[in-house]
């Protein structure tokens, strides 16, 4: 991590400014090759004269010391042979003996004319005060205030970084000149243009910083103010990012910044300057390049680390002469780069988890390119309610959408292959769809469907067409026909006991076979199961747990579950297996027997959870009507064993109906035969 600040620090003495101030004795007009004079004099309400131990005068801040054009006196300064490189600020500053204060007086400007100085009559000036002191001609600017010349646009200083290129407008209407001058001088650096009162620097460098004054004059005054241009110091080698270091191993953290003046680099950790002089035994030293040191680190040390560097070019407080609002010095605040860096943070692990998101479920995905997507051809009839995961639709498609497959078993590895429906006119269809592909435990359950489907090939269990995906929503289309529960409610009159007898064989052969190919169903129940047009049963997983078969299930632990024809093993511990399934088989037979009835409908959920918890259901109640055979009572009542070994295999209760039947049919499903 890198942070960069600069703060501003203020070095000097306390000075106090009063009403003292500096006159012009000798003349009135001050010309080239004139001799002028000074006067340094003190307010009326210091001490005397007698206190003072000395007098020292500043041109433009810089002290003045005697040579051939200076000449110091007590409280006098004589400028001899006056020059035009003379003309500037001059201040004066008191300093008293006994008390220790020290008193300054407010800079005066005087500008020097380059004119003759023979005028005749003083009188007769247009502009008497063009070349006098300011300070004596105040009270005739007052006199017409409105016509003084100022600046409407006045330049600030500023920090620049190196290497850039940096605008300074200054604008003063009324003036008949406008233009740039650098350290008192006219001439300007290379690389830095004087455009109408725009002082323009195209390639900041270090030799470019300093004092620029903006001058604007016309033909009665001329004005001035003067700005600093601070180059900011330039990293040149930045700290790593990031840096593993082991225990007791010393770490150098490079660095390396450049400026001129050169800049001061300070080192800290975790908000807290590093300091050499004190603290962990000497184990930090930052050398005079700035690399930083650290002796035997230790877990502690870890953290984050900022290098500071900073120049007292962009330190130091400046005041124009012409009491203008100073601007302030650059400040780059650590709170706001450490804002800044924990929001780059964040962004950075959003985008990274958005990635990791996509990219599984893109590996999580059940289709694959011979898969076949739902198109204009497939038709919905409406919304038959909500399922386990999500919306359960039925409809039609065309029977030449399906996609078709010779072979089953001899592609059983390719995972988008779909049973082979031949083509009939339009099928009815049943969609489920997965509304939470966000959900871990509905997109399992999704999937293990889709695979229940794709291993089973029955005359008996409905057959997957196609699978079909969206960006937030997965669908599984499957083959449907009329509610078997429906039909058996509205053709009571026409069914015989053969013809029940037959459909429970049906359901029987398609657990048989989910059973032989170690897969389990886990919600048989007469509510999933359809009859075709050619009267052929098939098991399903219609599933309608939240709307048309709302009152066959039982919330638990917020999870809908079919507590009638769920084994007890699995209401205590969720275990499902074969022998679960041959527990709701038993259920199923009774209710295809008894012609769409539901089992224990008079009994609450919860009374009728108590009972299966404490094994004390009356399962022989089911047998008052008469409606099952009593062959058949015997391994119903088996089926609903508590203890799962002693539950039928499903072929031997294929058996019992086969010999109630009279006639002995093979369930062939997936090339194995009863």
């Amino acid at each position: 991590m890198m942070r960069i600040a600069f703060g501003l620090v203020y070095f000097g003495l306390c000075l106090v400014s009063v009403k003292a101030q500096i006159i012009e004795i000798s003349r009135e007009l001050i010309h080239v090759d004139d001799d002028v004079t000074l006067k340094c004099l003190l307010p009326d309400n210091v001490a005397n004269t007698k206190d003072v131990s000395n007098y020292i005068w500043y041109l433009n801040k810089k002290k003045i010391s005697s040579t051939e054009h200076f000449e110091q006196r007590d409280n006098e300064l004589k400028i001899k042979n006056i020059a035009k490189h003379l003309e500037g600020y001059y201040s004066c500053l008191i300093e008293f003996r006994t008390s220790g204060m020290k008193l300054e007086t407010l800079p005066e400007l005087i500008i020097i004319s380059e004119n003759s100085h023979k005028v005749e009559n003083h009188d007769k000036l247009d502009s008497p005060c063009s070349f006098r002191i300011p300070k004596l001609c105040r009270n005739k600017r007052n006199k017409n205030e409105e016509g003084r010349l100022k600046f409407t646009v006045k330049p600030l200083s500023k920090n620049v970084d190196l290497g850039t290129s940096s605008k300074v407008h200054c604008k003063a209407p009324g003036s008949t000149r406008i233009y740039w001058m650098k350290d008192s001088d006219d001439r300007l650096p290379n690389d830095v243009e004087d455009n109408n009162g725009t002082l323009i620097i195209s390639d900041v460098k270090f030799e470019h910083r300093g004092n620029y004054t903006c001058v604007a004059s016309n033909d009665e005054e001329s004005i001035k103010t003067t700005i600093e241009i601070r180059i900011l110091p330039k990293f040149e080698i930045i700290p790593p990012k990031s840096l593993e270091v082991v225990e007791l191993q010393s770490v150098y953290l490079d660095c390396v910044a450049s400026g001129s003046p050169p800049p001061t680099i300070k080192w800290d950790h975790e908000s807290t300057i590093i300091s050499t002089n004190e603290g962990d035994d000497g184990r930090f030293k930052i050398f005079e390049n700035g690399t930083l040191l650290l002796h035997e680190a230790r877990q502690d040390d870890a953290g984050i680390y900022g290098c500071f560097i900073g120049s007292s070019a962009a330190m130091d407080s400046h005041s124009s002469f012409e009491d203008a609002n100073q601007e302030g010095g650059f400040i780059m605040s650590k709170a706001v780069l450490m804002t800044c860096l924990v929001a780059l943070i964040y962004i950075s692990l959003v985008v990274a988890l958005m990635l990791w998101c996509r990219n599984k479920r893109q590996k999580s995905r059940l289709e694959d390119p011979e898969n076949k997507d739902v198109n204009d051809d497939t038709a919905s009839d409406g919304d038959d309610g909500r399922g386990e995961f999500g919306e359960v639709l039925t409809g039609a498609m065309l029977e030449s959408d399906v996609p078709s497959n010779s072979s089953k078993s001899s592609n059983r590895e390719n995972k988008s292959d779909v049973n082979e429906i031949k083509p009939q006119h339009r099928l009815n269809i049943l969609v489920k769809s997965l509304s939470n592909i966000k959900s871990e435990i509905f997109f399992v359950e999704f999937r293990r469907q889709v695979d229940l489907y794709r291993a089973v090939d029955s005359q008996h269990v409905i057959k997957l067409f196609a699978l079909c995906f969206e960006k937030d929503r997965h669908f599984m289309i499957l083959e449907h026909g009329q509610e078997l529960k429906t039909f058996l409610t509205n053709e009571q009159a026409k069914l015989t006991p053969q013809m029940l007898l037959k459909f429970s064989r049906g359901i029987s052969c398609a657990v048989d076979l989910i059973a032989k190919l170690k897969w389990t169903h886990r919600d048989i129940a007469l509510r999933n199961c359809i009859i075709t047009h050619d009267s052929i049963v098939k098991l399903s997983t219609i599933s309608l747990c939240k709307d048309k078969h709302a009152n066959e299930y039982f919330k638990q632990n917020n999870k809908m579950i079919p507590l009638s024809h769920l084994a007890p093993e699995v209401i205590e511990s969720s275990l499902y297996s074969t022998a679960s399934d041959v527990y709701a088989l038993g259920i199923t037979l009774w209710e295809i027997l008894n012609e769409g009835l539901f089992p224990f409908e008079n009994i609450t959920g919860d009374e009728f959870l108590q009972l299966k918890q404490n094994n004390s259901v009356d399962y022989q109640s089911l047998f008052n009507n008469e409606k099952v055979p009593k062959e058949l009572q015997k391994v119903l009542l088996e089926c609903w064993s508590s203890l799962p070994n002693e539950r039928p295999k499903p072929e031997n209760v294929i058996k019992l109906l086969d010999d109630l039947i009279g006639k002995e049919n093979n369930c062939v499903t997936n090339g194995i035969e009863h």
